[in-house]
């Protein structure tokens, strides 16, 4: 069958689960975030445990992720696969996986995502379509009008309010690439700091460094070891007349949402302060998934021990923030 996103999202609160999904459409920001909302109701509402596991389909051969889906879970008896780009599978391996998803397993549910145009013509699609076991979902490219209202809906998480004039020069400048328009979006909103609003004259402070320079360059090369790089953005900033107190707040910011990603692909839910940054949280993904555990703890004991350090004048700012980049970006 096929469904809103709000109308799946609406009967997953309601405990109804199917065996194969399909998001579908070239709204990548979107389905990322319906994945994650849809494990999000399961999980809230405490209607099953289950195990969780992402996956490319060009990383797997079709009998792997079946024999995936027919396993018993370590931690329940239940089973979410999500599967990147459907029509990657090899084409010859396809019927194998046809036949399963005319009688899906109860237990397992398998969800697909493709960007592809035509993916509604594949045979893969029809049948997850026609299935009483099946959904697909579509995720368009959003209109301008749909755009303006999700920047609203994340500016009100946010606990703020954006004028249009900074809704217009904010899309103007982004598009409608939602991957963009929140990156910059978050740009704003930590900016704004205590201020309940956001308008022109904030859009144009943000922009107004250009794209090459910002604090959340120096936050993102250093999170990549990438030492070179993360001096050259805090030079730049520190010519465009950036205050070196706004260096680390976004380095910190970067490193707990590094761990909140990795959490979040271990199939812990976003916490509801977050929800505003989920766009955020599932770029980092990749990422946060290569990062062991050890590392990102010791980098972030790092953060915590400069803050204090910095807080409490043991050092000048100008030596605690290169010294923190220091030992960050050490491979």
């Amino acid at each position: 069958m096929r469904l809103s996103q709000n109308e799946l999202l609406r009967r997953a609160e309601k405990g109804e689960r199917f065996g194969a999904y399909l998001f579908f459409g070239k709204d990548e920001f979107r389905k990322r975030l319906a994945i994650d909302q849809l494990l999000k109701s399961l999980s809230q509402e405490k209607i099953f445990a289950f195990d969780f596991e992402k996956l490319h389909a060009d990383e797997i051969p079709i009998d792997e992720l079946l024999a995936k889906a027919g396993s018993v879970g370590l931690f329940s008896g239940n089973k979410i696969i999500v599967v990147f780009e459907i029509l990657d599978f090899d084409a010859d391996e396809r019927p194998r996986l046809l036949e399963y998803l005319r009688s899906p397993l109860s237990a397992t549910s398998l969800i697909f995502t493709s960007q592809e145009k035509d993916v509604n013509r594949s045979p893969l699609f029809k049948v997850i379509e026609g299935s009483n076991h099946g959904v697909v979902v579509d995720f368009p490219q959003l209109t301008n009008r749909d755009a303006e209202r999700w920047v609203r809906g994340e500016v009100k998480k946010a606990g703020k309010e954006i004028s249009q004039g900074a809704i217009d020069m904010l899309l103007e400048s982004c598009g409608m690439d939602l991957w963009t328009v929140g990156n910059e979006l978050e740009k704003l909103i930590a900016y704004a700091g205590t201020s309940p609003a956001l308008d022109q004259e904030t859009v144009e402070n943000v922009q107004g460094f250009g794209k090459e320079i910002s604090v959340f360059e120096v936050a993102e090369k250093t999170s990549q070891k990438n030492r070179k790089a993360a001096f050259f953005a805090l030079e730049k900033n520190l010519l465009a007349g950036t205050e070196r107190n706004k260096v680390f707040p976004a380095i910190s910011r970067e490193y707990g949402l590094l761990a909140v990603s990795k959490a979040a692909g271990a199939g812990f839910p976003i916490p509801q302060h977050l929800r505003y940054v989920a766009w955020k949280i599932n770029k980092l993904g990749p990422q946060a998934e290569s990062l062991p555990w050890e590392d990102l703890r010791a980098s972030l004991s790092s953060v915590f021990e400069s803050e204090f350090e910095l807080k409490n004048s043991r050092v000048p700012w100008d030596l605690g923030i290169e010294l923190l980049l220091h030992k960050l970006t050490k491979k």
